[in-house]
């Protein structure tokens, strides 16, 4: 399940239940701050890393992680494909009431995902514009890393770089975060790379008094010693 806000994406990963739906794993645009990607949390190239988180995150949560790694080339057309000792998790994209329409940012979260090792039933030419070429029946590989790595909007930023008004509005907080149009890629790159190496965030326990909230695995342990 993909859904975008005004101040963020989110990328689900839901399971029916006869109780209700329960989710497996989720990944917020919100998170990405600690990958190095501080603005443009809803754009396309951000929907890419939450897709590619959340994918990650579900697969090392039920050790699949090693097994289904995904694609790391950006913008080649990829499936996974079941190994003969256990299948890959197979998925299908939910984007409730927003409009499906070619480069849409939802299809960036369904690219990450399934370069991030989910088996989703998906057609290319829906990605990004020009990414499928009709005429030569082929994928443009290129158009579509280009999208993923935010070249469309350091094209953007250099495009208005004259006009300092409209360049501070539009771009306030890569200003504020000292970012260039030319490190957009790398920042990008670092991020998908440091996503793959740590999907699951590891959380300081709550405390109380100086002393730290046990989990109810924790508590059920020290009971049976």
């Amino acid at each position: 399940m993909v859904r975008k806000s005004n101040k963020q994406i989110t990328a689900q990963v839901v399971e029916s239940r006869l109780g209700g739906d329960h989710i497996m794993a989720a990944a917020y645009t919100s998170e990405l701050p600690t990958f190095g990607v501080k603005q443009g949390l809803t754009n396309y190239s951000a929907a890419y890393c939450v897709g590619l988180l959340c994918a990650r995150r579900l697969l090392t949560k039920i050790g699949l992680d090693t097994k289904y790694k995904g694609n790391t080339v950006v913008g080649k057309f990829f499936e996974n494909q079941d190994d003969e000792s256990r299948r890959s998790f197979r998925c299908f994209l939910d984007v409730g009431i927003q409009r499906t329409t070619t480069g849409a940012n939802i299809f960036g979260a369904l690219k990450g995902a399934v370069d991030g090792g989910l088996n989703i039933p998906y057609s290319g030419n829906r990605l990004a514009a020009g990414y499928f070429d009709k005429k030569a029946n082929k994928y443009n590989e290129a158009a579509l890393a280009n999208r993923i790595y935010g070249v469309h909007v350091s094209d953007y930023m250099k495009q208005l770089a004259g006009d300092e008004a409209a360049y501070k509005t539009q771009f306030g907080t890569y200003i504020k975060n000292g970012v260039k149009p030319e490190a957009l890629k790398d920042i990008y790159t670092k991020a998908h790379e440091a996503i793959r190496k740590a999907p699951v965030i590891k959380r300081e326990l709550p405390t109380t008094n100086g002393k730290k909230v046990l989990t109810k695995e924790q508590r059920l342990a020290k009971r049976a010693d």
